[in-house]
Order: structure tokens, then C-alpha cells, then sequence
């Protein structure tokens, strides 16, 4: 090889232009801006997908101590409740929202609600900044879509008596 030869295969060889550079950021920035807000809808939706489970989880888990707890006092008349809060039902599942968040104990609970000789469950599950699940009965989480579910903020409150104009709690503290 000689010094000449060396030089002319450098002449030869092609690179990308300036011009061929920007054309290929730009049709990456075209990429990125049509891929990111779906891949933000697709993260939104599981968060809320994660509320409903959770809510589900909750009311399942209301159900079983409920039935199988003979010192929770049930309803005896229409439109009593027996609520279950999530400071005595949680189990260490309950720890943190979807949203990072910790869900809020005092604002979270189970209504068992007596509803013709049947008692009825509804689930508000609420995280401390109240995003969550307000009042929603057990087969509601089964057949709506989890965007039709949350609120923004839940405002259905126990205050010991009753649970915010939907039902009076039991005499005897069966409010848990």
C-alpha cells in the first residue's frame, strides 16, 4: 500500500450529511410525539384498572370477616350498615395507592348495607389526596369501566354514625 492509495479510499467513503442527520431526529421526534401520549393512556388506564382491583380486593375481603366474624353486628332492619373501615380490615395489601400515594384508612371503608333481606356491600377507597373509588356496590366494579369508577375526589365520609346520608349505622357500635 502506498500514501496515494490510503488517501483516495477516504474520498470514496460516504458519511451521513448534515441534512440526512436532521431529517432521521425529526422523524424520531414524529415517532416520539404519536407513541408518548399513548403510552401515557395505556399507564392511566392501569392505574385505574389497579383502583378497581384493589377496591374489589377490599370488599372481598370485608365479605369474609363479615361472614366470619360472629362480634360484627349485622343490620336488622333496611338501610342499617355495619361498616368495616380500612384501618380494621387491612392486612398490609392496602399500603399504597396506584398513584404512589398511601391509601387514606380513615377514608376508606366497607358499607354492609341490609337491602330487602339482603345485605348489599359498597366499597369507597380513597388515597390521602381523596383520588379513589366514592360508594360503589361490589357488582358496579364488575360491570363498569374502570375510567367510569374514579373520582377525583371522593367525598362519601364515615363519621361514626353514619356514612354520609347513604345509611345509619346499627345500634350497639356496629359502626366497627
Amino acid at each position: 500500500y502506498d500514501i496515494i492509495n490510503i488517501g483516495d479510499n477516504m474520498k470514496n467513503k460516504k458519511g451521513f450529511t448534515l441534512v440526512e442527520l436532521l431529517a432521521a431526529m425529526v422523524i424520531l421526534g414524529l415517532i416520539m410525539a404519536i407513541a408518548i401520549p399513548n403510552i401515557m393512556g395505556v399507564l392511566k388506564s392501569n392505574r385505574e384498572k389497579i383502583y378497581v382491583e384493589d377496591a374489589k380486593r377490599l370488599s372481598a375481603l370485608a365479605e369474609y370477616k363479615f361472614k366470619g366474624d360472629s362480634t360484627i353486628v349485622k343490620p336488622t332492619e333496611d338501610y342499617q350498615c355495619t361498616v368495616l373501615p380500612l384501618s380494621y380490615l387491612d392486612n398490609g395489601e392496602f399500603e399504597k395507592a396506584p398513584d404512589g400515594k398511601p391509601y387514606d384508612k380513615n377514608k376508606s371503608f366497607v358499607t354492609i348495607k341490609k337491602e330487602a333481606a339482603k345485605y348489599i356491600y359498597y366499597v369507597t377507597l380513597a388515597d390521602s389526596s381523596n383520588k379513589g373509588i366514592e360508594y360503589k356496590k361490589t357488582d358496579e366494579l364488575n360491570i363498569n369501566k374502570p375510567s367510569d369508577l374514579i373520582t377525583q375526589n371522593v367525598s362519601v365520609t364515615y363519621n361514626g354514625a353514619t356514612v354520609s346520608g347513604k345509611c345509619t349505622c346499627t345500634v350497639n357500635n356496629a359502626c366497627y
